[in-house]
């Protein structure tokens, strides 16, 4: 018995292949995915984009989720209307639709909690291909860029590093500029290499955006149309460092 539901599921699979090689596309559409062709358009499952996509069940949120990729976005929402959600689910839409790798997604929100609870919302939403997405403050990030750390390394007895704050944003401006390099680097090198990381940069609460956040946004950026900037230009919490 077990034998001959072999053989079936064998011939089966030789049937679907050959068919796939040589039936027009329409029938075979019809024949093998019923009434579902509208998969064929979305590069993950029918379970996955429909919580990425179709559970969101707000027009304008979909319209955003699933804009072009090649296109700047700035979404102006009042409180409430779920400004975070929707850059949750366009990070996870660009991962699991469009097949962005994740290392050249790039998140930017205002404090630490906010990155930890975006972390989590993503990972909720496309499991361990959220992996390898940058989610981070503007800090955190500078940290990073400049190769500085608020902890000692492993196994050093160095006390931690106090890095000014004030001063982080405007070195990662000047070393994105080229103005500022670690020493024996190439400044070119050092440049084109930090800027060809990120290819999508999603920015939440941009209305808290300050002057010198926004220049180091706009070198990240620098010859890419995949920016995506959510906020409430009528709720900026740091209204007082706008100018600075």
């Amino acid at each position: 018995w077990s034998s001959d539901v072999c053989s079936s599921d064998l011939r089966d699979a030789l049937t679907l292949v050959l068919a796939y090689f040589t039936v027009e596309k329409d029938k075979f559409v019809r024949r093998y995915l019923g009434a579902k062709p509208e998969l064929l358009k979305h590069a993950t499952t029918a379970q996955s984009y429909q919580r990425i996509v179709t559970d969101l069940a707000n027009p304008n949120q979909t319209r955003i989720v699933t804009a072009p990729i090649d296109r700047n976005l700035l979404i102006l929402a009042g409180p409430g209307s779920g400004k975070t959600r929707t850059i949750v689910h366009r990070c996870a839409y660009l991962l699991r639709v469009e097949r962005v790798r994740p290392h050249a997604i790039l998140v930017c929100c205002f404090n630490r909690s906010a990155a930890i609870e975006l972390r989590r919302r993503l990972r909720d939403l496309v499991g361990s291909d959220a992996i390898g997405v940058t989610i981070q403050t503007y800090h955190g990030l500078a940290l990073r860029l400049l190769g500085r750390s608020l902890t000692p390394p492993p196994g050093s007895s160095a006390p931690a590093e106090t890095p000014d704050l004030d001063r982080l944003i405007p070195d990662a401006v000047r070393l994105l500029r080229g103005e500022r390099i670690p020493a024996g680097t190439d400044p070119d090198d050092v440049r084109d290499r930090l800027l060809a990381g990120f290819q999508h940069i999603l920015v939440d609460e941009y209305q808290d955006t300050n002057v010198a956040q926004y220049m180091w946004l706009r070198l990240l950026a620098q010859g890419s149309n995949n920016v995506c900037c959510v906020g409430d230009d009528d709720q900026s919490i740091y209204g007082w460092q706008i100018g600075r």
